[in-house]
């Protein structure tokens, strides 16, 4: 038998790992198994990690790449689970580990809660397991020397690794290269690690974890004082806080939450909530940001609060930033104290004025350039900027707030490829995945005024016509001319040469590198600017903000990933008619001569061979999305591409299959497709509807937008929006009236959220899809029960059902409902 990385005290540098993290009873435990480890091994090894005695029943769930727990059972699962890892390149297979097995197959394990499969739901302990040893991230106060290397644990947070058995002490660097096996009997410290008799102990526990999340922030309750702290070990608190106060004093004492009146919610995000709150002391009002810490559990996640902590501080001294106040922390969150701004969005007031005058825009985008170039002086890229995040204060100046995206310490000529940002403002470059810098705030900026003297965005029509992609032909229609002629000197001077063949047509520029003394902001004086403009000093950032991981549909998969077996089309398939012949590609038969058909519903079409299979008209050839297969045919003299649907993977590839009457999409079709998650079932409906079609794909989490962007580069007739469908009003200017909603969403006000799209986008008369899962929505009641539910709330909606038909031969708790929407008339007044 191989033996397992982790057991082993030799590894073989050329063997392919799979970091393995397995969640049980509130740790996380991380390893490294071999690819070609199997399910009898994985299962010794997780019974041995998690110190579950052998004749345990155990039972394992991975997350797949929709965010859905799968049973692994068998090789074959296992396999699938490590061909999927693979696939999308993550930082390893999630496990969840049960000490018990379900009743029947598909229920859940008793104790199971499927909260905790979302991301945030439950904070754990971080252990990584090399060679029996579990070690864990420590903060080390005084002195602390490395079991391996012998050299001092240094630096600021969680310096090194600690074994919570044999307390050996590490750097993160050689945790891995240990070479003796634990042995929770030998001395607690060992002989190289012992500190000075006179030193403190070596190691700091904060409360209420001794290692978790506090790193920039001092801890302090919010009623200690100052002499207080002392007790605590001020000097470990200062070498934390990176040389800042960290909090504001008042008379002798740390400002904390008893402080403040907290007055009410004005915000809400994925990371953190905003409230309103009241300084005792002087009833000065203020915004409160507070994030949970068990949101903020990864090193990344702590950089960007820390980040953000630094940015506001720094945007304290200039008039058109958000500054910081205070900040501290209690046992559980973080609180940031900044200025309150109460004169709303920028959003809010295009959604009431649809259209900004020309002064308006110009003084607003002249504070907005001031408080961009003031962020590039101290070296730091913005990457946000969009409507929402400028604010207007009660004299009608702008602020910029929201600083989660900003990168810091860029120098004069630095570059990043960093693939972050929103996407209505993403400069090209970003897109192409090439190196940028501080250019890319000046086209955000560029897009933003575009937003408030046209009321839509300049990128609301995608067409295959490079002449409609220049910007004679973004301002033509839009513009007045003398509005005209002044965004276009201005946007001169911010459009890269090297954005796209036929955006720039006038010819080098020098790049995005913002204004030069020349623009239109000449009479816009006494905002303090030194005029000089606006360097191009380089640099984006190395991280996007990530939402969180929701519930996602829970698709279908076969064991192997591979083929698809016959029920062919399902009802009414047709069969005997002539069709295309070709040589088999890419796993359909090489060589063997298929046979391919329409199928009933226009735009799907059959492939006859050993294994019959439903594929889509490949409307990138050459490309694959997900992995699938493909296959040419011969039509005539020319060759057409096809792509696999795979029903395992997709609900509506499996409803086809389970033979649905209608699906309303088809060639020149426009779709909304709510929760599109990496773009795997988006890509198909995109080779339905053709280039003559529309699919706006909506998705809320950071990370599967990513790969959805990546699909809709080549995919033109693909739109991808990166926001909650439970705001539609916030991609309203994006997304024009739709012919069809498809919905997988699988939340539990999954219909609301349908419904609300349906309200501000689908044509009276639309269709709609809806797949639903039933756990999703309440895993305590009967399948039948939640799909009537569901039911009786679309006819609430004027969603009026026409088709329920439940996905029996793949997972008994899914069912896909097609219906109709028609809207109540307006009464007349």
């Amino acid at each position: 038998m191989p033996m397992s990385p982790s057991n082993g005290s030799i590894m073989d540098l050329d063997t392919e790992l799979v970091k393995i993290k397995a969640h049980y009873c509130g740790d996380m435990l991380i390893t490294d198994l071999a690819l070609t480890v199997t399910f009898v091994e994985l299962c010794e090894e997780v019974r041995t990690m998690c110190s579950v005695a052998k004749q345990q029943p155990i039972t394992l769930k991975w997350i797949d790449d929709e965010g859905d727990p799968c049973t692994i059972s068998s090789q074959m699962e296992l396999e699938e689970a490590f061909r999927i890892y693979h696939r999308t390149k993550k930082s390893g297979l999630l496990l969840h580990v049960f000490p018990s097995i379900p009743e029947r197959p598909g229920m859940a394990c008793p104790g199971e809660d499927k909260s905790i499969y979302r991301r945030g739901a439950r904070r754990w302990r971080k252990l990584y397991r090399v060679n029996g040893h579990l070690f864990q991230a420590k903060r080390f106060n005084r002195k602390a020397y490395c079991g391996h290397c012998s050299e001092r644990i240094w630096g600021l947070g969680r310096q090194g690794y600690k074994c919570i058995n044999c307390k050996l002490l590490v750097h993160k660097r050689c945790h891995r290269l240990i070479p003796q096996t634990c042995q929770r009997l030998m001395d607690p410290v060992m002989p190289s690690q012992e500190p000075p008799s006179d030193a403190k102990s070596e190691e700091v526990d904060l409360p209420p974890d001794d290692t978790e999340d506090t790193d920039g922030i001092p801890f302090l309750p919010h009623n200690c004082t100052v002499d207080k702290t002392e007790d605590a070990d001020t000097e470990d608190i200062k070498a934390v806080v990176d040389g800042i106060d960290g909090i504001k004093l008042s008379q002798g004492l740390a400002l904390g939450l008893g402080d403040f009146d907290l007055i009410r919610v004005i915000g809400r995000g994925s990371y953190a909530k905003v409230l309103l709150v009241r300084l005792k002391k002087n009833e000065q009002v203020y915004a409160m940001k507070v994030v949970k810490k068990e949101l903020v559990h990864d090193d990344e996640d702590i950089d960007w609060v820390q980040t953000e902590k630094h940015v506001f501080e720094q945007a304290s001294t200039n008039p058109f930033l958000v500054g910081l106040h205070s900040c501290f922390q209690t046992e559980s969150r973080l609180f940031l104290v900044i200025e309150y701004v109460n004169g709303g969005d920028l959003m809010f007031h295009m959604q009431r004025q649809r259209k900004l005058p020309e002064e308006h825009a110009r003084f607003y985008a002249a504070e907005i350039c001031i408080a961009l170039n003031f962020l590039h002086e101290k070296g730091i890229i913005y990457r946000d900027l969009k409507l929402d995040n400028v604010l207007l204060d009660h004299e009608g100046h702008i602020k910029l707030t929201d600083y989660g995206m900003c990168k810091e310490g860029i120098r004069p000529g630095d570059t990043t490829s960093t693939f972050c940002g929103t996407p209505n403002y993403i400069a090209p470059e970003i897109l192409r995945g090439e190196d940028y810098g501080f250019s890319v705030d000046w086209w955000a900026l560029g897009v933003l005024m575009f937003e408030m003297m046209a009321g839509r965005s300049p990128f609301d029509i995608i067409t295959d016509n490079p002449d409609m992609n220049t910007e004679e032909y973004l301002f033509q229609e839009s513009l007045e001319p003398q509005k005209k002629k002044h965004t276009d000197q201005l946007l001169q001077h911010f459009t890269a040469d090297n954005m796209r063949p036929g955006f720039s047509p006038r010819g080098d520029r020098g790049g995005r590198g913002g204004s030069r003394g020349r623009g239109g902001f000449g009479d816009r004086g006494g905002f303090g600017s030194r005029g000089g403009g606006f360097g191009d000093r380089g640099g984006f950032g190395d991280r996007g903000r990530g939402g969180f991981r929701g519930g996602r549909g829970g698709g279908f998969r076969s064991p192997e990933g591979g083929g698809f077996r016959g029920r062919g089309g399902g009802r009414g398939t047709p069969r005997g008619r002539g069709g295309p012949r070709g040589g088999g590609r890419g796993g359909f038969g090489a060589g063997r001569k298929v046979l391919v058909e329409p199928h009933r519903h226009e735009g799907v079409f059959i492939c006859r061979g050993k294994e019959d299979a439903l594929v889509t008209k490949n409307m990138v050839v050459g490309e694959s999305v997900y992995g699938e297969k493909r296959m040419s045919v011969e039509e005539g003299e020319t060759k057409i591409e096809y792509r696999a649907w795979n029903p395992f993977r997709s609900k509506l590839a499996a409803a086809i299959l389970g033979g649905v009457d209608q699906i309303h999409i088809k060639p020149g079709t426009k779709v909304m497709y709510l929760g599109a998650a990496s773009g795997t079932t988006v890509s198909h409906v995109s080779d339905i509807v053709g280039p003559e079609g529309l699919v706006y794909a909506v998705e809320f989490s950071h990370r599967s937008g990513r790969d959805l962007l990546n699909v809709a580069k080549k995919r033109t007739n693909i739109i991808p929006i990166i926001e909650d469908a439970r705001h539609p009003h916030k991609y309203r200017m994006l997304v024009g009236m739709v012919d069809v909603i498809f919905a997988d969403v699988a939340q539990p006000d999954q219909t609301r959220i349908v419904a609300l799209n349906a309200h501000n986008f689908l044509k009276n008369g639309g269709h709609f899809v809806i797949s639903i899962k039933a756990n999703c929505i309440d895993s305590t009641a009967a399948p039948e029960a939640v799909f009537a539910s569901e039911v009786k709330k679309m006819s609430s909606e004027n969603m009026k059902p026409q088709e329920q038909l439940t996905l029996e031969p793949y997972e008994r708790d899914h069912a896909v409902v097609v219906g109709i929407y028609r809207p109540a008339p307006k009464q007349k007044k």
